[in-house]
């Protein structure tokens, strides 16, 4: 049925698109047999093409697709997704679909729960106390959203790219590309970050077998940040791993997610068997130390811990069953992360006043205070598995995007070549593994940490809008659902930057009110084009995407001056590239200038 389907929606894009069909008209009916016209005479000119008089109009119909203002709000429809899946090059050029749904659920997991855990409950109990597990409950609670929003688009866009191939559909070509750009912010400093983590976990492991590495290897002063061969040579290690094939490196992150997973559930299980209740109530003698502020502050803090899950979406080319396995594989990361860290956060901290826990390593603190000496082994190299995965997984993700933006036409044509041997694209996977390895040998974990986040958020906000806008948008009124979205999403910043700067309460409660008459009227309004049917389908729109638009601007009120700016520099140099090459080779232009051409020349 689906190849039916796809065959149906090759006409007229499919025509366009081809070099031969660039000025082809319509079919006309075929006269009726006529004697043939004698020879014409030599001196005759002859008669001019119809390719020859549609040069200058092509030019010109070009130029208009090209900077018109409209023109950087084109969107490409699923209809169109299909056909240029079922009409492009050869299978064998394409990213081959081996992924299971434990594959994906696998990498979900590796990139959000990956080392993190092992520090976080120390960070989050300093602000939060024990009641820390209830920060992270309002942290998965608040991922969630954006997680069934990922999972709608994520379904009904089965084709790589994640973000900015969910914006490309909601809110045009400009706006992908900007988020596309952003994100490659996200996954490239994301693994560097991790990998000088590893670094640190694998010289304290050493340590605790009572092997001292050289110091050399993770730590050389230069200038104002210390550089590491040890997070190199990971991130080079995983960039051979991934350059092997998909299909095999995904058997080698299921066995290392799997690795880290069961050294948490014995954190868990022998953890539990060394808990004091009294620590949970020894400050204060409450639960909750700190109020509902401290909780709310953790979680903010914590909220970046599921950051992660969204990576599950560059995987959509690859995976066998996407419209089924896809959504399950983002929320079942969600799920078993948030399981994970509610869980450890309730035994380390029952194992040890959280006063005393610390935010280096808060866990092999805990087992080393009770007398468990020998679990201290076991956290340790759990530590560094999970580091390896989450480095592992963010390193997939990017040149799948590259290759996306690729094929669309806005980067160059290198990044979307794959290799016959092994289904990956080579030159993205090579060139986003060198970038990274040289950013995470010079970059200290300090300077990365800071550029991670907004970059990470600002695409949350974008995917929560655009299924806003898929879901309301209508051929009579295109671009009222994206004006009230505006609306909404102005609103909430406001709100949230009062919020966060110190401004009157009362201030911040009139900034959120106006927020509401935008999302009244998008309640009200009809919903638009149903997905396919068995695709799943984000509940309770628009309010489920409202609160991840409002908790998503909220964390970006959060961050500080500095972060803002990075982006903004990043940014410029995202749309110079742009507007001078992205826009002159950018496919769907190429198809909105044929068509012009088609109608004006008949």
């Amino acid at each position: 049925m689906l190849a039916n389907e796809r065959s149906a929606l090759l006409s007229e894009d499919q025509v366009l698109d081809s070099p031969e069909g660039a000025c082809r008209t319509p079919p006309s009916p075929s006269p009726s047999p006529s004697p043939s016209p004698s020879p014409p005479a030599a001196s005759a000119s002859p008669e001019p093409t119809p390719a020859e008089e549609g040069i200058a109009p092509s030019l010109r119909h070009r130029l208009g697709a090209i900077y018109a203002p409209r023109s950087l709000l084109r969107t490409k429809t699923m209809q169109q997704v299909l056909a240029e899946e079922a009409a492009e090059e050869p299978r064998h050029e394409r990213l081959r679909r081996s992924l299971g749904l434990p594959q994906v659920v696998a990498y979900g997991v590796g990139v959000t729960v990956g080392a993190g855990i092992y520090s976080l409950v120390g960070v989050g109990s300093e602000k939060a106390g024990p009641a820390i597990v209830f920060s992270f409950i309002i942290g998965a609670i608040a991922c969630t959203f954006t997680g069934l929003t990922y999972s709608e688009f994520a379904a009904r866009f089965p084709i790589a790219g994640s973000a900015y191939t969910f914006s490309y559909a909601s809110f045009g070509e400009l706006m992908a590309w900007i988020i596309g750009w952003d994100i490659t912010l996200e996954y490239a400093i994301s693994s560097a970050a991790i990998s000088r983590s590893f670094g640190d976990y694998l010289m304290s492991l050493f340590s605790t077998f009572g092997v001292d590495l050289p110091l050399w290897l993770n730590s050389i002063p230069l200038a104002n940040t210390e550089c590491s061969f040890l997070a190199a040579f990971l991130c080079l290690l995983c960039t051979v791993l991934l350059m092997t094939g998909v299909q095999a490196s995904s058997w080698v992150n299921l066995v290392a997610t799997v690795l880290n997973l069961i050294v948490l559930f014995f954190v868990v299980i022998a953890g539990a068997t060394a808990i004091t209740p009294s620590n949970w109530t020894a400050v204060g003698g409450s639960f909750f130390p700190y109020g509902a502020s401290g909780v709310l502050s953790a979680a903010g803090t914590l909220f970046f811990s599921y950051i992660g899950f969204d990576m599950v979406s560059c995987l959509a080319e690859e995976v066998k069953k996407p419209q089924r396995d896809l959504p399950a594989g983002i929320v079942g990361s969600l799920a078993i992360a948030s399981t994970t860290y509610i869980s450890v956060s309730v035994v380390v901290t029952g194992m040890l006043v959280f006063t005393q826990l610390g935010s280096a390593a808060p866990i092999v603190t805990a087992f080393d205070s009770v007398g468990y000496h020998w679990a201290c082994y076991i956290v340790s190299i759990g530590a560094v598995i999970g580091t390896m995965t989450a480095t592992f997984s963010c390193l997939l993700g990017q040149p799948r995007i590259f290759y996306r933006m690729a094929k669309d036409g806005l980067l160059f044509p290198l990044f979307c070549k794959v290799s016959p041997r092994t289904g990956v694209p080579m030159a993205g996977t090579l060139i986003t593994g060198l970038v990274t390895t040289l950013i995470a040998f010079f970059c200290s974990l300090e300077i990365l940490a800071d550029a991670i986040s907004i970059g990470t958020l600002c695409a949350f906000c974008l995917v929560n809008s655009g299924v806003i806008v898929l879901r309301y948008r209508s051929e009579q009124r295109p671009y009222l659902a994206l004006v009230l979205v505006a609306c909404f999403c102005a609103s909430c910043l406001a709100a949230s930057l009062s919020c966060t700067l110190g401004g009157p309460v009362w201030l911040t409660a009139v900034l959120a009110a106006t927020a509401a008459p935008s999302f009244v009227t998008l309640w009200l309004q009809k919903d638009g084009p149903s997905a396919p049917n068995g695709t799943f389908r984000c509940p309770l729109v628009p309010l489920v995407p409202c609160l991840g638009i409002a908790i998503n601007l909220l964390m970006c009120a959060s961050l500080d001056m500095w972060a803002w700016l990075r982006l903004g520099l990043w940014l410029v140099v995202g749309l110079v590239l742009y507007f001078t090459y992205g826009i002159w080779h950018s496919k769907l232009a190429e198809t909105t200038s044929l068509h012009a051409l088609s109608v004006n020349n008949p």
